[in-house]
């Protein structure tokens, strides 16, 4: 089993998905496994970004294999390709059998559903070692043919007397190796006109190298490498190639595969978890502005309270402050009073009645306070709870729409 992500230079559409169905799903080599095709174009439509899609499959050399393995992939694929991005993405998964061999197409909307703002599933210099430890891992796991094999290079699935037109000088490439490898091809001259039998021109001729142009190609490739070279003329360096191909065939047989596999897994999960912080702190980001935008909303709400409880609370500070003048100078008063007269109980019982009352004056305060970052609290609470019922019923709406036209198919 391959991996494969489908290159996609003018941003994708919607008709990704009617490739993946067309002709196929009316003949019966095409079959929806996981998602909903109307929707999934929807989404495509209404992407206002350039990049609208990520397409891509897995590509199997087994005929077919049981429909949990197939459940149990997906999954397990998806949860190691956007880890903790669940229910944020829409997927459709399309199977093809129309080859002779197994795939799962995949199509990805480059959207999160949540925030609306891009998503790309799939960035190749941040996320081919993950996918690749991923394909790897599950192919060991499976028993399924691994494409590092040594030994399949030995093996060619079209005639060496006609080589299909490639789509990418890669596969080209590797065509033209397995050809070398399996004695079909034993010179560069060999290589040359087989290349000219099939239409594929040969531009420039170099000692170490050979330029080759594909039909729908706007320039040539140079391919550099011993079966390119000049020098490879007979069955020797032939033979060469294939003692070397042994000798890589008979240590990939002998490795250690469980140990393989625990590796494997290990640096699987770290590069996986990698993925997972990334997406917790870009969309931390987005959750923080939501919030910062909230709390300004319930500011402008409670600003007029603000301001006129903040003017009451002035008010009340200078009145104590006032007081507080009045008594120092009473205790002045006192302080040289030696008579002992009964106008300095007078004023000891105005003191006393003036703490009273701002002892009374500040527990008051205080309950304002209290009730008034109670009620502040309260009416942020409803906002949020307003707002998560919202997204709620929004999810609840989509997988509605969804049944509703699973049914509406199926009748």
């Amino acid at each position: 089993m391959v991996v494969k992500f489908f290159s996609n230079k003018k941003g994708g559409s919607a008709k990704a998905v009617n490739y993946l169905l067309n002709h196929r799903e009316q003949e019966g080599t095409a079959r929806v496994l996981k998602g909903d095709p109307d929707l999934t174009r929807q989404i495509i439509n209404d992407i206002k970004f350039k990049q609208k899609t990520t397409v891509g499959c897995l590509s199997f050399e087994e005929k077919n294999i049981s429909d949990d393995m197939k459940y149990q992939l997906m999954k397990d694929f998806e949860n190691h390709l956007l880890p903790g991005m669940q229910d944020r993405y829409n997927i459709l998964w399309v199977e093809h059998i129309d080859k002779g061999r197994l795939e799962l197409n995949f199509v990805i909307p480059k959207i999160d559903l949540e925030s609306q703002k891009s998503l790309n599933p799939y960035y190749h210099k941040a996320d081919l070692k993950r996918v690749e430890l991923w394909q790897d891992l599950t192919n060991l796991e499976n028993s399924f043919t691994n494409p590092k094999d040594p030994s399949k290079a030995r093996t060619l699935e079209t005639n060496s007397k006609e080589l299909h037109l490639s789509k990418d000088y890669e596969t080209l490439d590797k065509t033209l190796h397995e050809l070398v490898n399996a004695g079909a091809l034993e010179s560069r001259a060999d290589i040359i006109e087989l290349l000219q039998k099939n239409n594929i021109e040969v531009t420039r001729t170099g000692a170490d190298y050979l330029a080759i142009k594909l039909p729908e190609s706007k320039k040539a490739k140079r391919f550099k490498g011993e079966i390119y070279n000049e020098q490879f003329t007979s069955t020797g360096e032939l033979d060469k190639v294939s003692e070397r191909k042994k000798r890589e065939v008979e240590q990939f047989n002998n490795r250690d595969i469980k140990q393989e596999i625990r590796e494997l897994r290990a640096e699987l999960n770290q590069h996986t978890q990698a993925k997972v912080e990334y997406y917790g702190k870009r969309f931390k980001r987005d959750n923080q502005e939501k919030e910062l935008s909230t709390n300004k909303h319930n500011s402008h709400i409670d600003s007029s309270y603000n301001n006129s409880f903040a003017m009451d609370s002035i008010r009340e500070t200078v009145q104590r402050t006032d007081k507080r003048n009045i008594l120092l100078h009473q205790n002045e008063r006192l302080e040289n009073d030696s008579t002992g007269n009964p106008t300095i109980e007078r004023i000891r019982r105005e003191q006393r009645e003036h703490k009273a009352n701002s002892r009374r004056q500040q527990q008051t305060g205080g309950e304002l306070l209290s009730s008034f970052e109670r009620e502040r609290e309260s009416k942020q609470g409803i906002i949020k709870t307003i707002s998560d019922y919202a997204r709620e019923l929004k999810q609840v709406a989509e997988k509605v729409i969804h049944k509703a036209k699973g049914m509406f198919r199926n009748h």
